[in-house]
């Protein structure tokens, strides 16, 4: 009896330690994708030639350059994976990028730069619409909505997996009716030149201005389905 009575209470004190400490763990993860080529349909902003496509690696940009430029989308690297909230699966796509900020917001001055990691987290029916519209291979736009906006966390002194998990866990914490749904996955799938490859904007805040029409991350189908783990 003083076995069980033992066992019952170590349980129940690591039951506690795990939901102040939020410790928790991706059951999966892919691969990083760390190569995309960005292209950019230019529309005479900044000299480029109007209606000619710019391209650049892992961003989308109308000048092409070897530099990341903050103020456009860009990555250096791109994941998934799945975790477990409740006995329900979630996906995770979460990428490292390059941002900013203007330290005077109203007269746009002082932008200071700033790595940070953006987290996506999708429910398995959105997860299935993905992988329907990349097992389609129709050459369709397809746009699929969420009900969890991007997250993000700042990286200090380097990428802390600790901190990502730490933010899904919080995010997961409160009801997706909170969220303002602002967010979506735009994908296609295209053969170009002979060559099956996956047009697609990364996970996140979406707009009208982010459309696949004028711009876009390529990737050969074959390297975007490695980040389809489930």
């Amino acid at each position: 009896m003083k076995n069980l009575l033992l066992l019952a209470l170590t349980i129940s004190i690591v039951s506690f330690v795990y939901a102040q400490t939020g410790t928790a763990t991706f059951t999966k993860k892919s691969d990083r994708l760390t190569e995309a080529s960005g292209w950019d349909l230019c529309n005479g902003f900044g000299g480029c030639p109007d209606g000619t496509w710019i391209e650049n690696k892992n961003q989308i940009n109308y000048q092409k350059t070897d530099q990341i430029n903050s103020h456009e989308s860009n990555f250096k690297w791109l994941q998934s994976a799945t975790y477990m909230d409740k006995g329900k699966k979630y996906h995770i796509f979460f990428y490292q990028t390059q941002d900013g900020d203007y330290e005077y917001p109203l007269t746009e001055q002082g932008w200071r730069e700033y790595e940070e990691v953006v987290i996506q987290i999708m429910d398995p029916d959105e997860y299935a619409q993905l992988k329907t519209a990349i097992t389609a291979k129709d050459g369709s736009d397809t746009d699929i909505k969420l009900q969890w906006d991007e997250k993000s966390v700042r990286i200090g002194t380097g990428y802390d997996e600790s901190q990502v998990l730490a933010k899904v866990r919080e995010t997961l914490q409160h009801s997706a009716d909170d969220e303002a749904h602002n967010s979506c996955f735009r994908v296609s799938v295209q053969n170009v030149k002979s060559e099956d490859v996956v047009h697609f904007r990364l996970p996140g805040r979406c707009s009208h201005a982010t459309t696949l029409k004028h711009g876009y991350y390529e990737v050969k189908l074959a390297d975007f389905k490695k980040l389809l783990i489930d």
